[in-house]
């Protein structure tokens, strides 16, 4: 792979400057529940978890024993669909005020005749964060590199894919998938409006996933191995079309920043295309990003540590290392932050369960 340095213009690349004790001041790890298959971060102590068969809880940090039911407020049924089962998506808008999930929709045994078979697809549904006001606004199918939903920072529309091109209601489906829907075939469509239902964005490549930054309206597409553009999905404009380039992992770093590496090479590239190579230092591993700036990270694969990053160097400043992470947190772990920053919630099969490590003693400068 082949890296063009560049200035450190339009992005900030020294994250905040944090001092922390070498003892790292960091308590014990918190079990918040198991049978956890999806979660999301609705407010500072709230957790919205699920297990694969849709049943969801409420879970807060500082009770996790002290758990609700969340019940969403939708029928199947008055879809036309039979039950709803396995759930394959879960997440929230950044305000915790939206929540979308994706289940599968079992299509009635008297539907189909007995030699004809139809894949069930999932549902997308939209609803506010304590199930109310739940609807499908579209549906899904599990292939691909999705399929994979989020909302824009304001939270207006919901992106992702892959979308059918189907109205929500059995009788649309079946329609559609045997061709026969009035009106021709739908235009496809990546965004829909969550109050209005309107749907665009059909030239917006997300075919084979993407990746969405947490702190802005930017998307890397896809994430499978190249980086083909990187897309404002408030505008749906292409910011950077990367062409042909290879990229074996994306990560956003900051809000318009996105770490890539490739070929024994790490770099940032930024959305007007420009890329900063990592020239010299060990290669960083983020694992997540904490709203005052500071990182869990890992330099070794193994390690984490906890601090700041200069992007202009990629050097580690004032950080700790956290041994109790050791061995739970990973690529894999898909961590989020809560919104005061107090810690990080994710899954650690080590222990069994939905953690929450709070973040080490320490004094934002």
């Amino acid at each position: 792979m082949n890296f063009e340095p560049c200035r450190a213009g339009g992005i900030a690349l020294l994250s905040v400057s944090l001092f922390v004790s070498s003892a790292s001041g960091f308590a014990e790890i918190r079990l918040l529940a198991q049978d956890v298959d999806h979660f999301t971060v609705l407010s500072e102590t709230g957790i919205l978890a699920a297990d694969m068969e849709g049943s969801f809880q409420l879970i807060d940090i500082n009770s996790p024993q002290a758990s609700q039911a969340w019940v969403p407020d939708w029928d199947p049924t008055e879809y036309g669909w039979g039950r709803a089962t396995t759930l394959v998506r879960l997440t929230s808008s950044s305000d915790g005020e939206l929540v979308c999930f994706a289940q599968f929709l079992a299509i009635p045994e008297d539907v189909l005749g007995p030699d004809e078979y139809v894949a069930w697809p999932l549902a997308v549904v939209v609803c506010n964060s304590d199930g109310s006001d739940a609807r499908i606004v579209a549906l899904s199918q599990d292939a691909g590199g999705g399929p994979g939903f989020d909302f824009t920072t304001d939270g207006s529309y919901l992106y992702g894919q892959p979308f059918l091109r189907s109205g929500v209601y059995l009788e649309d489906y079946l329609a559609w998938h045997e061709g026969t829907a009035t009106g021709g075939d739908p235009e496809g469509f990546t965004r829909i409006d969550v109050t209005t239902g309107a749907r665009d964005g059909g030239d917006v490549d997300l075919s084979d996933g993407y990746v969405s930054c947490p702190w802005s309206d930017l998307v890397a597409a896809p994430d499978y191995w190249e980086l083909r553009g990187i897309y404002d999905m408030a505008t749906l404009e292409l910011l950077h079309d990367a062409g042909s380039t290879s990229y074996g992992a994306v990560k956003w770093v900051t809000d318009n920043a996105l770490l890539v590496s490739g070929d024994g090479c790490q770099a940032l590239v930024l959305p007007d295309g420009r890329v900063h190579e990592n020239s010299g230092s060990d290669p960083i591993e983020i694992y997540c990003r904490m709203p005052s700036g500071a990182y869990f990270f890992t330099t070794d694969g193994i390690s984490v540590q906890f601090g700041s990053i200069d992007w202009r160097t990629f050097s580690p400043l004032q950080s700790c290392y956290i041994p109790e992470l050791d061995g739970t947190l990973d690529s894999w772990a898909s961590p989020l932050p809560t919104p005061d920053g107090s810690g990080i919630v994710y899954y650690a099969y080590l222990h069994g369960g939905l953690c929450y490590p709070p973040v080490p003693v320490r004094t934002v400068e």
